[in-house]
């Protein structure tokens, strides 16, 4: 049973820092604006966010 939790514990550690991998290792790294407004060809459509 510990056997599992250990195992568990090291796939999802290596997830999460293979995710943010660029986030930590560049110069002022940052992560991929990916929300619609920062869409060029959704803004030429005039889809937008609910919110704005």
């Amino acid at each position: 049973m510990f056997e599992a939790f250990i195992i568990t514990f090291i796939l999802l550690f290596a997830g999460f820092a293979m995710l943010g991998i660029k986030v930590f290792f560049t110069k002022n790294g940052k992560f991929p604006n990916t929300h619609i407004s920062a869409n060029k060809e959704l803004k030429k459509r005039g889809i937008t966010c609910l919110n704005n």
